[in-house]
């Protein structure tokens, strides 16, 4: 898994778990990646520091708060999937 910060075109930054860099990158071309504020699509990767665990540093534990769901598919998408179930059914 691999995190990366992420930045719309109306300037919002926020952050997402992929399973590597090469689904970052399939998503970001499918449109998948959307703003948890306003719901652009246009999505880029952003300067990141990378997290480096020295000796003796401690690892950091995570804060569920800081926890921010990211919606990767659209409502129509989500809407063609339930059809889509629905007709298998």
């Amino acid at each position: 898994m691999i995190k990366f910060a992420l930045a719309c075109d109306k300037g919002h930054d926020f952050e997402s778990w992929f399973p590597d860099g090469a689904a970052y990158e399939k998503q970001a071309r499918r449109g998948l990646i959307a703003c948890p504020e306003c719901g652009s699509t246009r999505v880029a990767k952003a300067i990141m520091a990378p997290a480096v665990l020295g000796a003796g540093r401690p690892e950091r534990e995570a804060s569920p708060a800081a926890a921010v769901p990211v919606a990767l598919i659209d409502q129509r998408q989500r809407a063609l999937r339930e059809a889509v179930r629905n007709l298998r059914r």
